[in-house]
Protein backbone atom coordinates (compact mmCIF):
# COMPACT_ATOMS: atom_id res chain seq x y z
CA UNK A 1 0.00 0.00 0.00
CA UNK A 2 1.29 3.78 -0.47
CA UNK A 3 0.28 7.27 -0.82
CA UNK A 4 2.34 8.69 -3.27
CA UNK A 5 0.38 9.43 -6.00
CA UNK A 6 -2.33 11.73 -3.53
CA UNK A 7 -0.07 12.38 0.28
CA UNK A 8 -2.76 11.10 2.82
CA UNK A 9 -4.73 8.95 0.61
CA UNK A 10 -3.58 5.29 0.71
CA UNK A 11 -4.46 2.60 -1.62
CA UNK A 12 -3.14 -0.98 -3.05
CA UNK A 13 -0.79 -0.54 -5.64
CA UNK A 14 0.24 -4.30 -6.33
CA UNK A 15 -1.23 -7.38 -6.30
CA UNK A 16 -5.34 -7.83 -7.52
CA UNK A 17 -6.23 -5.59 -4.61
CA UNK A 18 -3.43 -3.05 -6.52
CA UNK A 19 -5.09 -3.36 -10.28
CA UNK A 20 -9.01 -3.16 -9.18
CA UNK A 21 -8.98 0.03 -11.60
CA UNK A 22 -6.58 -0.67 -14.29
CA UNK A 23 -2.88 -0.51 -14.07
CA UNK A 24 -0.93 2.67 -15.40
CA UNK A 25 1.49 0.63 -16.50
CA UNK A 26 5.69 1.58 -16.21
CA UNK A 27 7.95 2.90 -19.68
CA UNK A 28 9.10 -1.03 -19.89
CA UNK A 29 5.35 -2.53 -19.52
CA UNK A 30 6.59 -5.38 -16.58
CA UNK A 31 4.98 -3.36 -13.90
CA UNK A 32 2.74 -0.68 -12.79
CA UNK A 33 3.89 2.97 -12.33
CA UNK A 34 3.65 3.61 -8.32
CA UNK A 35 4.49 7.09 -9.15
CA UNK A 36 0.39 7.26 -10.39
CA UNK A 37 -1.04 3.83 -9.69
CA UNK A 38 -3.88 3.84 -7.02
CA UNK A 39 -6.36 0.88 -6.46
CA UNK A 40 -8.73 -0.47 -4.01
CA UNK A 41 -8.60 2.61 -1.70
CA UNK A 42 -7.43 1.59 2.05
CA UNK A 43 -8.60 4.91 3.44
CA UNK A 44 -7.36 8.54 4.02
CA UNK A 45 -5.09 10.68 6.81
CA UNK A 46 -1.80 11.05 8.66
CA UNK A 47 -0.22 11.78 12.16
CA UNK A 48 -2.61 9.18 13.46
CA UNK A 49 -5.88 10.73 12.07
CA UNK A 50 -6.70 7.56 10.01
CA UNK A 51 -10.35 6.85 8.87
CA UNK A 52 -10.24 3.31 7.27
CA UNK A 53 -12.42 3.58 3.62
CA UNK A 54 -15.47 1.03 3.21
CA UNK A 55 -14.88 -1.84 1.65
CA UNK A 56 -18.11 -2.12 -1.14
CA UNK A 57 -17.90 -5.75 -1.00
CA UNK A 58 -18.89 -6.05 2.97
CA UNK A 59 -20.13 -2.67 3.87
CA UNK A 60 -17.68 -2.56 6.80
CA UNK A 61 -14.48 -0.92 7.20
CA UNK A 62 -11.43 -2.11 5.60
CA UNK A 63 -8.90 -4.05 7.82
CA UNK A 64 -5.99 -1.53 9.16
CA UNK A 65 -3.68 -2.62 11.68
CA UNK A 66 -1.51 1.34 11.95
CA UNK A 67 0.97 0.97 14.84
CA UNK A 68 -0.12 4.45 17.21
CA UNK A 69 0.49 7.79 15.82
CA UNK A 70 0.80 6.36 12.20
CA UNK A 71 1.12 6.83 9.20
CA UNK A 72 2.32 10.28 10.27
CA UNK A 73 4.63 10.86 6.84
CA UNK A 74 7.68 11.65 9.14
CA UNK A 75 10.11 14.10 7.12
CA UNK A 76 13.12 14.63 9.85
CA UNK A 77 16.61 12.65 9.16
CA UNK A 78 16.23 9.35 8.75
CA UNK A 79 18.65 6.35 7.15
CA UNK A 80 16.59 6.51 3.81
CA UNK A 81 15.01 9.74 1.93
CA UNK A 82 12.65 11.23 4.62
CA UNK A 83 13.62 14.37 4.59
CA UNK A 84 13.62 15.13 0.88
CA UNK A 85 10.44 11.92 -0.26
CA UNK A 86 8.66 12.03 3.22
CA UNK A 87 7.24 9.11 3.93
CA UNK A 88 4.75 6.83 1.31
CA UNK A 89 5.15 3.13 1.67
CA UNK A 90 3.02 0.99 4.12
CA UNK A 91 5.37 -1.45 6.03
CA UNK A 92 4.61 -3.35 9.30
CA UNK A 93 6.76 -4.19 12.24
CA UNK A 94 7.79 -7.69 13.01
CA UNK A 95 6.65 -9.75 15.09
CA UNK A 96 4.09 -7.38 16.28
CA UNK A 97 2.48 -7.33 12.80
CA UNK A 98 1.44 -3.10 13.16
CA UNK A 99 1.67 -0.98 10.29
CA UNK A 100 4.10 2.38 9.96
CA UNK A 101 5.57 4.06 6.70
CA UNK A 102 8.39 4.23 5.39
CA UNK A 103 10.09 6.14 2.63
CA UNK A 104 10.82 3.11 -0.12
CA UNK A 105 15.05 3.20 0.42
CA UNK A 106 14.57 3.47 4.32
CA UNK A 107 17.64 1.21 5.63
CA UNK A 108 16.07 -0.30 8.56
CA UNK A 109 13.63 -2.57 5.99
CA UNK A 110 14.92 -5.83 6.61
CA UNK A 111 12.90 -7.92 2.93
CA UNK A 112 9.40 -8.00 0.93
CA UNK A 113 6.49 -9.93 1.07
CA UNK A 114 5.29 -10.13 -2.39
CA UNK A 115 1.96 -11.36 -3.56
CA UNK A 116 1.68 -14.01 -6.71
CA UNK A 117 -0.01 -16.38 -8.00
CA UNK A 118 -1.22 -16.04 -10.99
CA UNK A 119 -3.53 -13.39 -10.01
CA UNK A 120 -2.60 -9.51 -10.55
CA UNK A 121 0.43 -7.92 -11.00
CA UNK A 122 3.86 -9.23 -9.48
CA UNK A 123 5.55 -7.32 -7.69
CA UNK A 124 8.76 -8.81 -7.98
CA UNK A 125 9.31 -12.05 -10.18
CA UNK A 126 9.43 -15.29 -8.00
CA UNK A 127 12.35 -16.36 -9.08
CA UNK A 128 13.89 -13.01 -7.58
CA UNK A 129 12.69 -14.14 -4.22
CA UNK A 130 15.10 -15.53 -1.53
CA UNK A 131 12.88 -17.82 0.43
CA UNK A 132 8.93 -18.57 0.35
CA UNK A 133 6.31 -18.78 3.21
CA UNK A 134 3.35 -20.32 2.63
CA UNK A 135 0.50 -18.42 5.20
CA UNK A 136 -2.18 -20.51 6.44
CA UNK A 137 -5.29 -18.53 7.41
CA UNK A 138 -6.26 -19.37 11.40
CA UNK A 139 -3.09 -20.59 12.59
CA UNK A 140 -3.03 -20.34 16.30
CA UNK A 141 -0.53 -18.87 18.19
CA UNK A 142 0.03 -18.31 21.85
CA UNK A 143 -1.50 -15.55 23.73
CA UNK A 144 0.43 -13.42 26.35
CA UNK A 145 -0.99 -11.47 28.91
CA UNK A 146 -4.59 -13.31 29.55
CA UNK A 147 -4.97 -12.85 33.29
CA UNK A 148 -7.70 -11.49 34.52
CA UNK A 149 -6.46 -10.30 37.65
CA UNK A 150 -4.10 -7.94 38.46
CA UNK A 151 -1.77 -9.54 41.25
CA UNK A 152 -0.91 -12.41 38.30
CA UNK A 153 -0.95 -9.73 35.56
CA UNK A 154 2.14 -7.86 36.51
CA UNK A 155 4.05 -10.75 37.99
CA UNK A 156 4.44 -11.48 34.23
CA UNK A 157 7.89 -9.32 32.82
CA UNK A 158 5.54 -9.04 29.91
CA UNK A 159 2.49 -7.82 31.16
CA UNK A 160 0.98 -4.77 32.58
CA UNK A 161 -2.07 -4.07 34.57
CA UNK A 162 -4.74 -1.27 32.87
CA UNK A 163 -6.55 0.08 35.74
CA UNK A 164 -9.10 2.37 33.55
CA UNK A 165 -10.09 -0.88 31.58
CA UNK A 166 -9.06 -3.58 34.18
CA UNK A 167 -7.39 -5.50 31.92
CA UNK A 168 -4.37 -7.42 31.12
CA UNK A 169 -2.25 -6.05 27.94
CA UNK A 170 1.08 -6.75 26.64
CA UNK A 171 3.70 -4.28 27.51
CA UNK A 172 4.80 -2.07 24.23
CA UNK A 173 8.19 -3.41 23.00
CA UNK A 174 8.03 -6.91 24.65
CA UNK A 175 6.95 -8.28 21.51
CA UNK A 176 10.66 -7.86 20.21
CA UNK A 177 12.17 -11.22 21.20
CA UNK A 178 16.23 -10.14 19.66
CA UNK A 179 18.44 -7.45 20.58
CA UNK A 180 18.59 -7.11 17.15
CA UNK A 181 14.82 -6.38 16.54
CA UNK A 182 14.71 -4.73 19.22
CA UNK A 183 17.68 -2.30 18.61
CA UNK A 184 16.17 -1.00 15.47
CA UNK A 185 12.92 0.27 16.93
CA UNK A 186 14.02 3.52 18.18
CA UNK A 187 11.26 3.56 21.57
CA UNK A 188 12.91 0.24 22.59
CA UNK A 189 16.50 -0.80 24.17
CA UNK A 190 17.57 -3.96 24.85
CA UNK A 191 18.01 -4.44 28.85
CA UNK A 192 20.24 -7.41 30.22
CA UNK A 193 19.91 -6.67 33.63
CA UNK A 194 16.75 -8.44 34.04
CA UNK A 195 17.10 -11.86 33.84
CA UNK A 196 16.14 -13.62 31.16
CA UNK A 197 17.11 -10.04 29.48
CA UNK A 198 14.47 -8.58 27.05
CA UNK A 199 13.20 -5.23 24.98
CA UNK A 200 11.50 -2.98 26.79
CA UNK A 201 10.35 0.59 26.12
CA UNK A 202 12.89 3.52 26.79
CA UNK A 203 11.64 5.51 30.04
CA UNK A 204 11.75 8.80 28.29
CA UNK A 205 9.65 7.28 25.75
CA UNK A 206 7.01 6.62 28.09
CA UNK A 207 6.67 10.16 28.96
CA UNK A 208 4.01 11.34 26.49
CA UNK A 209 3.85 15.22 27.22
CA UNK A 210 6.43 18.37 27.65
CA UNK A 211 5.39 19.42 30.79
CA UNK A 212 6.28 15.70 32.47
CA UNK A 213 9.51 14.60 29.88
CA UNK A 214 11.35 17.92 30.76
CA UNK A 215 10.79 17.36 34.57
CA UNK A 216 12.50 14.33 34.29
CA UNK A 217 16.35 15.29 34.47
CA UNK A 218 17.59 12.41 32.23
CA UNK A 219 14.90 13.19 29.23
CA UNK A 220 14.69 16.24 26.98
CA UNK A 221 11.40 17.04 24.51
CA UNK A 222 12.18 16.53 20.93
CA UNK A 223 10.15 19.70 19.47
CA UNK A 224 10.74 18.81 16.22
CA UNK A 225 9.68 14.82 16.46
CA UNK A 226 6.83 16.07 19.35
CA UNK A 227 8.20 13.66 21.59
CA UNK A 228 10.38 12.75 24.78
CA UNK A 229 13.72 11.21 24.31
CA UNK A 230 16.59 10.35 26.57
CA UNK A 231 18.96 13.27 27.38
CA UNK A 232 22.14 13.23 25.39
CA UNK A 233 24.85 15.50 26.86
CA UNK A 234 27.28 15.02 23.98
CA UNK A 235 24.85 17.18 21.30
CA UNK A 236 24.90 19.66 23.79
CA UNK A 237 26.82 23.20 23.20
CA UNK A 238 29.31 24.23 26.25
CA UNK A 239 26.50 27.10 27.29
CA UNK A 240 23.83 24.39 27.48
CA UNK A 241 25.87 22.04 29.00
CA UNK A 242 27.37 23.76 32.13
CA UNK A 243 24.05 24.63 32.93
CA UNK A 244 22.69 21.31 33.10
CA UNK A 245 23.10 19.41 36.51
CA UNK A 246 23.41 15.74 34.42
CA UNK A 247 25.99 16.98 32.22
CA UNK A 248 29.87 18.31 32.29
CA UNK A 249 31.99 20.02 29.92
CA UNK A 250 35.20 18.01 29.66
CA UNK A 251 38.64 20.07 28.27
CA UNK A 252 40.24 17.74 26.32
CA UNK A 253 42.61 19.91 23.79
CA UNK A 254 42.02 23.37 25.25
CA UNK A 255 40.26 25.31 23.94
CA UNK A 256 38.40 22.13 22.06
CA UNK A 257 36.23 20.39 24.44
CA UNK A 258 32.91 18.34 24.35
CA UNK A 259 30.01 17.54 26.70
CA UNK A 260 29.83 14.63 28.87
CA UNK A 261 27.68 12.78 31.47
CA UNK A 262 28.21 13.71 34.89
CA UNK A 263 27.98 9.78 35.80
CA UNK A 264 31.04 9.20 33.28
CA UNK A 265 32.93 11.98 35.31
CA UNK A 266 32.80 10.64 38.72
CA UNK A 267 34.87 7.74 37.15
CA UNK A 268 38.31 6.94 37.44
CA UNK A 269 40.16 6.26 34.44
CA UNK A 270 40.57 2.50 34.61
CA UNK A 271 41.20 -0.78 32.94
CA UNK A 272 38.93 -3.48 32.72
CA UNK A 273 39.61 -7.12 32.57
CA UNK A 274 36.63 -9.58 32.13
CA UNK A 275 37.42 -13.64 33.49
CA UNK A 276 35.08 -15.94 31.36
CA UNK A 277 33.70 -18.85 33.60
CA UNK A 278 34.92 -22.44 30.84
CA UNK A 279 32.98 -24.52 32.91
CA UNK A 280 30.33 -27.25 30.86
CA UNK A 281 27.36 -25.29 32.72
CA UNK A 282 28.24 -21.92 30.23
CA UNK A 283 27.25 -24.25 27.55
CA UNK A 284 23.40 -25.14 29.13
CA UNK A 285 20.66 -22.83 28.04
CA UNK A 286 20.60 -19.59 29.26
CA UNK A 287 16.66 -18.21 29.43
CA UNK A 288 16.40 -17.17 25.90
CA UNK A 289 20.06 -18.05 24.98
CA UNK A 290 21.45 -21.08 23.63
CA UNK A 291 24.26 -21.32 26.18
CA UNK A 292 25.76 -18.48 28.48
CA UNK A 293 28.39 -17.38 26.48
CA UNK A 294 25.80 -15.89 24.35
CA UNK A 295 24.16 -14.08 27.72
CA UNK A 296 28.04 -12.43 28.94
CA UNK A 297 28.64 -10.96 25.30
CA UNK A 298 25.29 -9.12 25.59
CA UNK A 299 25.89 -7.80 28.82
CA UNK A 300 29.70 -6.64 27.07
CA UNK A 301 27.89 -4.84 24.47
CA UNK A 302 25.55 -3.28 27.06
CA UNK A 303 28.64 -2.06 28.38
CA UNK A 304 29.92 -0.49 25.25
CA UNK A 305 27.10 1.20 24.43
CA UNK A 306 26.66 2.63 28.05
CA UNK A 307 30.23 3.90 28.93
CA UNK A 308 32.80 5.62 27.43
CA UNK A 309 35.29 2.87 26.31
CA UNK A 310 38.66 3.82 24.73
CA UNK A 311 39.74 0.30 23.82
Amino acid sequence: AADMKDEGKWGWVVGPEGLEGGCTYAADKSVCDLSTQIGLPLGTGNAGSFVAATDAKTGKPMYTNWEAGEPNDYRGSCPGSCATEGEDYAHFRWPSGEWNDFPGDHQQIDGYICEWGGVGQLCVDPKDASGQVEVTAGTCVEQKCKADRKDPCVADPYCEWKDNTTECVQKKCTEYMTEIQCDKIEDCHWNPSISPAMCVEKPCAKLKDEPTCEADSDCAWDKDRTKCVEKDCNKLEKCDCVEDEKCYWKVEQPPQGSCRKVTYGECPTLDVVMILDGSGSMSQNFGRHPHGFYALMEMVRDWVKTLLLSG
